[in-house]
C-alpha cells in the first residue's frame, strides 16, 4: 500500500463539499467522458440517440467531461451545444432526471447550462442511493490523481471563484480561443507525465468513500474500464469513456439493485437501459478486465503528425517483439470504402457509421486488413478522395474504437500506430510514443515515396497537403 507521502489526500474541496444525495433506481444510466464537441453539432449524434433510448429512465448520470471543452455560457451559443442540450432537454422532459458531474474539461458548466437543459450540476460529484440501501459515490475521477500535485494546484486554481466568475462573462471568440489554448497545453502536460504520476490513486478513493460512508465508488476520467475491490474499502468501478467496450453501467433489478456493466449502451436496444441485465457486448469477450489490462502491456502504441515515421517504425517493432502490426489509417480508410460501397454522403458522420458497420473488419498477423473476409483496395481513388473527411467524423471513430481494442484481445497484443492511439485508443498501455519531425523532413519523406510510383511529385502541394493534415489532427 502506498503511503500517505507518495498519495496524498483528496483536494480539500472535494473532502469539504457537500454532496447532493438521490435514489438510483432500477433502469438508471451512468456514463462518463463523452468528450463532445460543442462546436460540431455532428459530434452529438451518439449522445442524443443514447438520450432517445433512455428517455423515461430514471435517471442519467455524466460523470464529468460531458464536453471537450467548456469555457463558459457563451459555448451555449455553438451548434454542437444546441444539439448535446435539445437531447438533455427532451430526455429531462420525458422525465428522466439528469445529474452532470464536473470533469477536467467542463467544470465551467453552470447554472445557465441547467436552465437550458433542466439537468442539475454538481462541481463535486454525488451520492447515490441503490435499492438494497448501498451508497454509491459518483466522481468524475480527477480528484483521486493525488500524486500529480501539479494538476491539483492548476486545478484549485482553475475552479476559483474568480476564473468561474471570470468566465460567465467571456463573450464566444475569446472561449473558443481559450478552449483551443487549454486543450493543446493539456495534452502536452498529460503526455509529458509517468502513468503512475497521472493515475488515481487507491487511498484517495478509500479516504472519499469513507467520508462518504459509501460501499462502491465509480468514476470515469481514466478512459479504462475496471471493477475492483480494493482491499479494506470500498468496490471501485471505472468507466470507459463513451463508445469504449464498457462505457456504462445501468441500475438493475436484481437483489438490492446491483450496478450491471453495459457495453456500448448507445449501440443496445432500448429495452436494454429497462432491465436488468445487460450483457451484449458490441465486440463479445469472455476476457476478465484483469486480462484486459495484462493484454494492454503487450501494446506498443505510436502516434506522431502525418509522414513521421510512424509506419516504418511501427512495422520493424512488431516484427523484433514478434506482435501483430496496426497501421489505424487502414481502418478509416475502410470506413471510407464501406461510404464508397453504400453511395452515402461523406459528410454525414451518423450514415458514415452505420454505413461501416455493414463491413467485417480484421486483422492478420502482418498486419493486412481484410474487409468481408478478403483484402480490399483501400488506396484507390474513390477512397482517397473522402478518407479524410469520413475519418473525421466522431461516431465513425467510436464505431471503430472497440475493434482495436478487440483485435489486441485477440492477437495478445499488438503494435499500433496512428493518429490518438497513444490519447484515446490506447491510453493506458505504459508503452506510448510519440514520433516527430520538422516540416520540410516529413515533406522529403513524402516526395520520396511518391518518386517510386509513376505520377509526377509535386513538393509544394505535398507541402500544402502534409500542412493541411497536421491542421485537421
Amino acid at each position: 500500500m502506498q503511503s500517505s507521502t507518495d498519495s496524498p489526500s483528496p483536494p480539500a474541496s472535494a473532502l469539504a463539499a457537500k454532496l447532493a444525495e438521490v435514489e438510483l433506481a432500477p433502469g438508471s444510466v451512468v456514463v462518463a467522458d463523452l468528450h463532445l464537441e460543442p462546436a460540431h453539432a455532428d459530434a452529438a449524434g451518439a449522445f442524443a440517440d443514447l438520450c432517445s433510448r433512455i428517455a423515461g429512465a430514471p435517471r442519467l448520470v455524466v460523470l464529468g467531461d460531458l464536453f471537450d471543452a467548456w469555457i463558459g455560457p457563451a459555448h451555449l451559443e455553438l451548434p454542437g451545444a444546441r444539439a448535446v442540450t435539445r437531447a438533455l432537454r427532451t430526455l429531462t422532459d420525458s422525465g428522466t432526471a439528469v445529474e452532470v458531474v464536473h470533469g477536467n474539461r467542463d467544470f465551467l458548466l453552470d447554472a445557465a447550462f441547467e436552465r437550458v437543459t433542466g439537468a442539475r450540476v454538481h462541481p463535486h460529484g454525488l451520492v447515490g442511493r441503490l435499492p438494497g440501501h448501498a451508497r454509491v459515490l459518483l466522481l468524475h475521477g480527477d480528484e483521486l490523481c493525488t500524486r500529480d500535485r501539479a494538476y491539483q494546484r492548476l486545478r484549485r486554481v482553475v475552479r476559483s471563484s474568480f476564473v468561474t466568475g471570470l468566465a460567465a462573462s467571456v463573450p464566444l471568440p475569446i472561449a473558443l480561443f481559450v478552449a483551443r489554448r487549454l486543450r493543446r497545453a493539456s495534452k502536452q502536460a498529460v503526455a509529458a507525465k509517468l502513468p503512475e504520476e497521472k493515475a488515481m490513486q487507491e487511498p484517495a478513493a478509500r479516504e472519499l468513500a469513507a467520508l462518504r460512508d459509501a460501499s462502491i465508488v465509480v468514476t470515469g476520467h481514466a478512459h479504462d474500464a475496471r471493477d475492483t475491490a480494493l482491499v479494506d474499502g470500498p468496490r471501485w468501478i471505472v468507466l470507459d469513456a463513451f463508445g469504449g467496450v464498457r462505457d456504462a453501467f445501468v441500475v438493475g433489478d436484481a437483489g438490492g439493485g446491483e450496478l450491471v456493466r453495459s457495453a456500448e449502451l448507445a449501440r443496445s436496444s432500448p429495452g436494454h437501459a429497462r432491465g436488468a441485465t445487460i450483457d451484449v457486448m458490441s465486440v463479445p469477450s469472455t476476457r476478465t478486465l484483469e486480462e484486459e489490462r495484462e493484454t494492454s502491456q503487450k501494446v506498443v502504441a505510436i502516434d506522431g503528425p502525418a509522414a513521421s515515421g510512424k509506419s516504418s517504425v511501427g512495422r520493424r517493432v512488431a516484427e523484433r517483439l514478434g506482435l501483430a502490426f496496426l497501421d489505424t489509417g487502414l481502418l478509416y480508410r475502410a470506413a471510407a470504402l464501406a461510404v464508397v460501397r453504400a453511395g452515402v454522403r461523406p459528410d454525414d458522420g451518423s450514415a458514415c457509421a452505420e454505413a461501416l458497420r455493414a463491413l467485417a473488419l480484421d486483422l492478420d498477423a502482418e498486419g493486412r486488413l481484410h474487409v468481408d473476409g478478403r483484402e480490399a483496395d483501400l488506396r484507390s481513388d474513390a477512397v482517397e478522395r473522402i478518407v479524410s473527411q469520413v475519418s473525421a467524423h466522431p461516431e465513425v471513430r467510436r464505431e471503430l474504437l472497440p475493434l482495436q481494442h478487440a483485435l489486441a484481445e485477440r492477437l495478445g497484443g499488438l503494435v499500433a500506430v496512428g493518429r490518438d492511439v497513444t490519447t484515446v485508443v490506447f491510453p493506458n498501455t505504459p508503452h506510448r510514443y510519440y514520433l516527430d519531425a520538422s516540416l520540410e523532413e516529413r515533406v522529403r519523406r513524402r516526395v520520396l515515396e511518391r518518386c517510386t510510383r509513376t505520377e509526377p511529385v509535386d513538393e509544394e502541394a505535398i507541402r500544402a497537403g502534409i500542412r493541411a493534415r497536421d491542421q485537421r489532427d
